[in-house]
């Protein structure tokens, strides 16, 4: 089963608790951002594992071996679409155009 495609609105609202780096990154607030960073991603279910989520984005290969058998695998970028497909829609998509304005 595919999990359902992930919402910008809904992760961004999960992101907004993210603790701060100001005044400066220091080795400790940059340690608890990314711990933090890593429980939030484990939440949201990803194609490649229900359990782990996106963790696998920001952990290190070695250290997300740890937690599953799997390894992660960045899916490839596909490039340029055209206008018209369900990546890339044309913002004309649905509407009925004259044929001057086609």
């Amino acid at each position: 089963m595919v999990p359902p495609p992930v919402d910008f609105v809904e992760v961004s609202a999960r992101l907004q608790g993210l603790p701060s780096m100001v005044p400066c990154p220091t080795a400790t607030n940059i340690n608890v951002f990314e711990d933090q960073l890593v429980d939030i991603l484990a939440t949201i279910p990803s194609a490649q594992s229900k359990e782990h989520g996106f963790r696998g984005l920001v952990e290190s290969a070695k250290i997300y071996a740890l937690t599953s058998n799997v390894p992660w695998q960045d899916w490839p970028d596909p490039g340029p679409t055209r206008q018209g497909t369900a990546i890339n829609p044309h913002p004309t998509l649905g509407k009925n155009l004259t044929a001057d304005a086609a």
